[in-house]
């Protein structure tokens, strides 16, 4: 799809961009795509965590059959389900801050233009900001959980007989 006109295109940019001394890009566009790139990462959790439970429901079909054959309710299924989903995303939190953690300590002021100065990219916000790694951690259980409420929800209408017989 990349024709030669867009290739030379694309590099003409690239040779502006680094000829020019200083660029500025105005905070509003720097807090815009900081919001397109944070939604298009929660959008892409969110299709994985989903892809990922419907597949772990429809290998445990059979179980929830015999379940539901045995007497289970279809609810107390469910949140097992949904259960299930919240470890994952609290696994992932915790890796996830650990790993921010990790990374803040290793690079320091790198990440801010003046370094010292805690203002720039991260919007006067520290790398370790317990506020924000707060919200951060409780996001992606939320995330987790909300991405596993269909399967989840297929789960409560699985019929006995049809699951018994399915294998």
């Amino acid at each position: 799809f990349l024709t030669p006109g867009i290739v030379l295109g694309l590099l003409g940019l690239l040779g502006y961009a680094l000829a020019m001394p200083q660029v500025t890009i105005g905070r509003a566009t720097l807090d815009v795509h900081t919001l397109l790139f944070a939604s298009l990462a929660i959008l892409l959790a969110i299709v994985g965590i989903h892809a990922a439970m419907t597949y772990a429901v429809a290998g445990r079909t059979r179980e929830f059959g015999v379940r539901l054959a045995l007497g289970a309710h279809p609810a107390a299924l469910i949140r097992s389900t949904l259960t299930q989903s919240g470890r994952i995303g609290l696994i992932g939190a915790a890796l996830g801050i650990a790993g921010t953690l990790a990374i803040a300590r290793l690079l320091g002021d790198a990440w801010y233009l003046v370094p010292g100065k805690h203002s720039g990219l991260l919007f006067e916000v520290t790398t370790t900001d317990p506020t924000v790694l707060t919200v951060s951690f409780v996001g992606v259980i939320v995330v987790a959980i909300a991405a596993a409420t269909m399967p989840a929800r297929r789960v409560g209408s699985v019929d006995p007989v049809s699951a018994l017989r399915s294998e």
